[in-house]
């Protein structure tokens, strides 16, 4: 029969270690998920703010002039932010000379502006994602697959737009309501031609390519930025 002494030779179990104050130390926290990059220019991902997220190939000719006109376009409207990657972008690149004389001719402020790659994150943070190209929009909808309900080319989401009657356009009082709007025209609201989505690619191409780019970046961001909502003074 065992001892039931106290002074028997049963090892003690070992005690928490503590802290210097003597608490007891909390188990270590597991990391959370990744966070979206911040960048100089404002384009970080912030809870409570409307972030539209602007996607091209390289993030320095068409994406990034689509970001700065609905910057500045949509300036007057507070909780809006845009940003923009690129979904084979190298990060640090700066803008093309040519996109650069683009988007300061039509509104643009494109001072600083660096690429960035597209992630997954950037694409959950956004509630609204405009590409550049239908292949893009499929890249977007391969990282993040619930993001086909809130991506759309950016002619294409123009183009919902400008199909919504005056009536229900001035009953819409929200972005996320003028997002749900367009969504709903899908397959109703068709292109001339698919190739009438996409906006072509001027990266080392002739000076008239990068001018109808232009034109189509502009055209399409007018009409988005006349149909957001302004809030009611």
């Amino acid at each position: 029969m065992r001892s039931t002494r106290t002074g028997s030779r049963h090892p003690r179990r070992p005690e928490p270690r503590s802290s210097r104050c003597g608490a007891v130390a909390p188990p270590r926290a597991r990391p959370g998920p990744p966070l979206a990059t911040a960048r100089d220019d404002g384009g970080v991902v912030t809870e409570g703010i409307f972030t539209i997220l602007v996607v091209c190939s390289g993030n320095i000719c068409r994406s990034p002039v689509a970001e700065q006109l609905l910057r500045d376009r949509l300036s007057g409207i507070a909780g809006v932010q845009v940003h923009s990657a690129g979904t084979i972008a190298r990060p640090g690149v700066p803008m093309t000379d040519q996109a650069i004389e683009l988007s300061q001719r039509y509104g643009g402020q494109p001072d600083g502006h660096m690429s960035r790659p597209l992630t997954a994150a950037l694409i959950e943070g956004a509630d609204l994602v405009l590409t550049a190209e239908r292949s893009h929009r499929a890249d977007v909808a391969r990282l993040h697959p619930r993001a086909s309900r809130f991506a759309f080319t950016l002619t294409q989401f123009a183009r919902m737009i400008d199909s919504i009657e005056p009536d229900a356009l001035a009953k819409i009082t929200s972005p996320q309501e003028l997002v749900a709007a367009a969504a709903a025209r899908r397959g109703y609201v068709q292109a001339s031609s698919p190739e009438a989505d996409d906006i072509a690619d001027p990266y080392r191409r002739s000076q008239s390519v990068y001018d109808a780019a232009g034109a189509s970046i502009d055209g399409a961001v007018t009409s988005i930025a006349a149909a957001f909502p302004r809030p009611v003074s």
